[in-house]
């Protein structure tokens, strides 16, 4: 009964082992692509677990691979008798010593199954310790089969393949006595084995870090030896030192660790320091072995724990978040593990800021893992790993600077172009602040790689940061000053700038900010300023004197901009036109005006086009010059000054026309009019018609300086001294006169007369009514238009219109001359009234 029951329990113990090791043969076989190289880490990983618990100070290791097979060696400890049931039997040590502390990973467990995807029937050879005794075995471990019946026997034959292959031996701790090979008879076993040797190379490097019980690791690939060898740990970085067919280079790796934790990451060795090596492709985590599958877990360093729980499938780690997750201590411990590798990371980046390291933007890398939930918890990372690395990485200076390689700043400090501009936008922009503000842009060498690994909270350099930049300076001279440039350099990189912004359509922006440049070089809207299609610098002074300076919004003649609104020659006209219309009296035509006219009339005179672009100007320009001067004591000293070339010669030549141009003008025409040809006969005319013979002068009386609208004594000398009117008048006649009051009096009763009686008359309003000049009136209505009255006292019988005040408002259709005598009622002197006075038969339509 005993036996039976006995061998009951042995078949079915063999049972449930062939069940277990299809199950997860088939398993793997389903995932073959993740688990390729997986191998060399399971295999790695039981020669550094067979020196554990003993007293040796590292294993090496050899792997040999050629065409048809792959070898793996390790002078690692003999095998024990638990050893040996654990690999034929597939029950991890960890398995069997569950409820004792242990320092190994796991040896032959279910994790060395994923060997056999290089090859079903394994040789094995080794030493296996009994006591004090060492023997030695050889035997083929073959996984062959797809049912329980098949594998059953094949484990029986592997155990007995052990027990006939014990014999007594002698353990060399020097040599490589434990080796398992793998014959490579399919491609996908032979590409399998090539992927685990190609992985093994790129990540041995960390796990002789992580790992210092691996002291040397040894690949030969056909003809090629590569070895790699841990050197003295105490350096910073760590030195690994790798040799191929016996040239030596050094591989380092920066390493932080605590006693349950440790990162690390690749550094280069350069003239002044070291940079950062990128961890591209790498797994971020290791359970001192590379978890295969965490390459996409967006560290910025490699972590290690030996105390990380692993999935099954050892590509990752129990990070998930629903109820249980609180109560299942591997969980938290993996989120304790993760979080001491952050603080590692924080005191390593904090060091780094003096150290001579480089090439930091490759210790910023911080994204959120695409990991499935139910292995691994998206808000729990955020909150407790991801915000806070940002968020301290964003303050450590390790960004390096352009203009200097002494001094780093942090992040937070720079500006870096937005993620998704493309390559040349980034480094437009990087370019143009660069020039700009010097101490805020990281090397444009590491631009692409900084701004590859920002994130939300970055300053974000975009277009109108630069603009808002140039409308910060003003104007073009402290612009020059900041980018330390020439002016006509500084406009040459401002049109270099608005070519970019038209080419990325970003030309709304300049009507946000000033900082384009008007003819003075401030910075203005593209809005506010127009492209000079004057083509006449002249004119624009002339109208600047008048009040209206358009240098102000012309765009700088250095300046090329496109879709940008334009001032013509004709617009200037039409505006210095209007300008001349407004300015009806000298209270307007200040100094500033006064020489505008007499540019303006010197610019007529001189240039060829001027009565195509001025015709109306142009023919009156000679009384436009005179009615600019409220004196003739100014009128001479601008035409002696030689000031109008023209006119000044016709001064010089008829020193008689300088009193009054317009006048000459006027006789001219007169002269034809009564078909007279000179001068002197005119006047004789004139003093027959007026009852004087040639010879006699009149005495000027009150009443006949009150008649020429004469207040004060300058005018009188004025009038007495003009060469066209000493003729009439006698020097002497007023030298005893009274006279000044009297005539203010008279005028002031003539003003008061007339308004009085247009007062009364319906089609007249005269409530707004206010003092032109002396004998002039504004603020008259008739009919609601506007118009001037010119007024005189008529008791003398001679009206003179002598000052050009009177003549220039006269000139226009709004303005009426009315007498009054102090007698009869005002009347409107009209102009049927002066023809039929002066008997005058035809009228000139223009001037001469």
């Amino acid at each position: 009964m005993h036996n039976s029951l006995d061998q009951g329990l042995l078949e079915d113990g063999k049972r449930s082992i062939a069940e277990k090791i299809l199950k997860r043969l088939k398993d793997l076989q389903k995932l073959v692509q993740h688990n390729q190289g997986r191998w060399a880490w399971e295999l790695l990983q039981n020669a550094r677990d067979s020196i554990i618990d003993t007293d040796r100070r590292y294993v090496s290791v050899q792997i040999q691979l050629n065409d048809s097979s792959i070898a793996f060696r390790h002078n690692g400890a003999p095998f024990t008798e638990k050893d040996l049931r654990g690999l034929i039997n597939q029950i991890s040590s960890k398995e069997v010593a569950e409820d004792t502390a242990t320092k190994k990973t796991g040896r032959f467990g279910t994790g060395f199954l994923t060997t056999h995807l290089l090859s079903k029937v394994v040789d094995v050879e080794g030493v296996l310790i009994r006591g004090n005794t060492h023997q030695k075995f050889a035997f083929p471990l073959n996984r062959e089969g797809t049912t329980t019946n098949d594998l059953i026997p094949k484990i029986d034959a592997s155990w007995d393949a052990v027990k006939d292959a014990l014999s007594p031996t002698i353990f060399d701790p020097s040599q490589y006595s434990t080796s398992f090979k793998y014959l490579l008879e399919t491609t996908q076993q032979k590409e399998i084995a090539r992927l685990g040797v190609r992985e093994f190379l790129k990540l041995i490097p960390y796990v002789l870090v992580f790992v210092p019980l691996i002291k040397r690791v040894e690949i030969q690939h056909n003809e090629q030896s590569i070895i790699f060898e841990s050197g003295e740990r105490k350096e910073l970085p760590y030195k690994i030192n790798k040799t191929v067919n016996g040239q030596i280079e050094t591989i380092n790796i920066l390493h932080l660790s605590n006693e349950r934790v440790a990162i690390a990451i690749e550094v280069k060795k350069t003239k002044k320091g070291y940079t950062i090596a990128p961890i591209n492709g790498i797994p971020k985590l290791f359970c001192d072995f590379p978890l295969i599958g965490t390459e996409d877990f967006h560290l910025p360093v490699v972590v290690n724990s030996f105390y990380f729980n692993p999935l099954t499938e050892r590509d990752g780690i129990w990070l998930n978040d629903n109820k249980e997750s609180y109560d299942n201590k591997e969980i938290v411990e993996n989120r304790v593990l993760l979080t001491e590798a952050m603080q590692l990371y924080q005191t390593l980046l904090k060091e780094l800021e003096s150290m001579p390291f480089y090439d930091l933007y490759h210790l910023v890398e911080g994204r959120m893992p695409n990991k499935e939930e139910k292995y691994f918890s998206a808000p729990w990372f955020e909150k407790n790993i991801l915000l806070p690395t940002r968020q301290f990485a964003k303050g450590v200076k390790i960004v390096e600077l352009e203009h200097t390689e002494s001094n780093k700043k942090s992040i937070s400090e720079i500006w870096f172009p937005k993620r998704s501009y493309d390559t040349k936008i980034k480094e437009k922009l990087w370019s143009f602040l660069f020039d700009l503000e010097k101490r805020v842009v990281c090397k444009k060498t590491h631009l692409q790689n900084w701004c590859n690994k920002s994130w939300g909270n970055w300053n974000q350099l975009t277009y109108e940061s630069i603009i808002s930049i140039i409308d910060k300076y003003g104007d073009v001279e402290i612009l020059s000053r900041k980018l330390q440039k020439s002016e006509d350099d500084t406009y040459e990189w401002l049109n270099t700038f608005y070519d970019f912004l038209f080419e990325k359509k970003q030309e709304a922006l300049l009507n946000k900010y000033k900082c384009i440049p008007n003819d003075y070089g401030i910075f203005c809207q593209l809005q506010e300023l127009n492209l000079d299609k004057i083509g006449d610098k002249k004119l624009i002074e002339i109208l600047s004197l008048m009040g209206e300076d358009w240098n102000a919004i012309l765009v700088h003649h250095h300046i090329s901009i496109p879709e940008i609104n334009e001032k013509t020659l004709v617009d200037i006209t039409n505006t210095i036109r209007t300008k001349i219309k407004q300015a009806k009296d000298y209270e307007k035509q200040d100094d500033n005006y006064i020489r505008a006219i007499m540019d303006l009339t010197e610019w007529l005179d001189l240039n060829a086009n001027a009565e195509d672009i001025f015709t109306d100007l142009y023919h009156k320009r000679a009384s436009l010059f005179m009615g600019s001067f409220e004196d003739k004591e100014s009128l001479y000293t601008v035409a002696k000054s030689g000031k109008l070339t023209k006119i000044a010669n016709i001064v010089s030549q008829n020193p008689e026309l300088i009193d009054d141009l317009e006048k000459a003008n006027q006789i001219t025409v007169l002269l034809k009019e009564l078909d007279v040809n000179d001068i002197e006969t005119l006047r004789k005319l004139i003093n027959e018609r007026s009852g004087n013979s040639s010879n006699t002068k009149l005495t000027l009386t009150i009443e006949r300086i009150a008649g020429l609208g004469i207040t004060n004594e300058v005018q009188l000398k004025e009038f007495l001294e003009d060469k066209g009117y000493e003729h009439f008048f006698a020097h002497e006649s007023v030298s005893s006169l009274e006279w000044k009051a009297a005539v203010l009096q008279k005028i002031q009763r003539v003003k008061k007369a007339v308004l009085a009686h247009l007062g009364q008359l319906p089609t007249y309003d005269c409530t707004n009514a206010y003092s032109l000049a002396e004998t002039v009136i504004g603020g008259v209505k008739k009919n609601g238009v506007s118009i001037n009255i010119v007024v005189r006292p008529s008791e003398s019988e001679l009206i003179i219109i002598y000052y050009d005040t009177e003549v220039l408002t006269l000139d226009t259709v709004d303005t009426e001359l009315w007498v009054e005598n102090g007698v009869d009622i005002p009347e409107q002197i009209t102009l049927g009234r002066i023809i039929k006075a002066n008997r005058m038969i035809k009228i000139p339509i223009h001037e001469s």
